[in-house]
């Protein structure tokens, strides 16, 4: 899991530092792995369980310049809800 949240966040990266494709010794604009378009689907299947195993927020993804439709498609959501059986503790309908 790690891994896979790891390599997509270089990849993000990589593109926003990336310069046109042809240039800086990279002909053909593509590192071998770091393809964030295909490391995608990957990361939307693995980012809700890992961001909440480290407590990562939506917005601290956001700042590493994961788009807020791919956190929407993985299930990564802004706003805190408390389970069911808290607000029936807490007395909220």
């Amino acid at each position: 899991m790690r891994g896979i949240v790891n390599r997509y966040l270089l990849a993000l990266e990589r593109d926003e530092h990336q310069p046109v494709a042809g240039f800086a010794g990279d002909p053909a604009g593509v590192v071998p792995g770091l393809d964030s378009a295909a490391l995608e689907p990957a990361f939307i299947r693995v980012a809700a369980e890992f961001g909440r195993r480290h407590r990562i927020a939506h917005g601290t993804w956001l700042e590493a310049k994961v788009s807020a439709e791919v956190l929407e498609a993985a299930g990564v959501t802004s706003a805190l809800v408390a389970p069911m059986s808290q607000m029936a503790l807490q007395g909220l309908p």
